[in-house]
């Protein structure tokens, strides 16, 4: 699955969590409202990639152990494209398909974990402070991460698009219709894994 189809299905699974500002009985100009939105989903997003990538380094070690579970190790990488994917959704950004640039295997983790903490700040700023998002630089970080991940399934030999396919059929078996909260914290483990594997 391209980067481009993926982007497509990431959002059908994505909790709207600005969206708990909509038909409330609260008195709030629409602009505002809005920003708020975008600051709660934005933060959504950023976390959710600050916290796959600690199920990342718990997977792989920081060391980058080769003794891994490849299903749990394809998870993390699909999980961490499904908050990438969908953060360029919202801010409109282009992924790159394929990227050119090395980073030595002994720095890809590294590498990613620099990127993502750059972007939470960038995120922790424009929800905390009201700072503007630098476009240029929040592109250069986002496409970085990218890179990141494209270094990572190079040093394992993984299938970026296969890792995809496989995060899109998990989410198809846990909301086989939409989102909803109930079912993501009820879970079927068992049945996600054999999507998977």
């Amino acid at each position: 699955m391209t980067l481009a189809e993926y982007r497509t299905h990431a959002p059908r699974t994505l909790a709207d969590v600005g969206g708990i500002l909509y038909g409330q009985e609260i008195i709030i100009p629409v602009d505002i409202r809005k920003k708020i939105c975008d600051k709660l989903n934005y933060m959504h997003m950023a976390t959710g990639l600050a916290s796959e990538v600690g199920e990342l380094v718990e997977c792989v070690g920081t060391d980058l152990r080769f003794d891994v579970d490849l299903a749990n190790l394809g998870e993390e990488i699909g999980d961490l494209y499904w908050y990438l994917a969908n953060y360029a959704n919202m801010r409109d950004i282009k992924l790159p398909e394929e990227l050119h640039v090395h980073i030595p295997e002994e720095q890809c983790l590294d590498f990613l974990i620099i990127k993502v903490g750059m972007l939470v700040d960038i995120i922790k700023k424009f929800a905390a402070y009201n700072k503007e998002i630098d476009r240029v630089t929040e592109t250069l970080i986002v496409c970085d991460v990218r890179l990141a991940l494209l270094a990572i399934e190079h040093t394992y030999d993984l299938n970026g698009k296969e890792i995809r396919l496989r995060n899109i059929a998990k989410l198809a078996r846990r909301y086989p219709v939409e989102f909803s909260d109930f079912l993501a914290t009820h879970r079927d483990l068992v049945a996600e894994r054999k999507e998977l594997e």
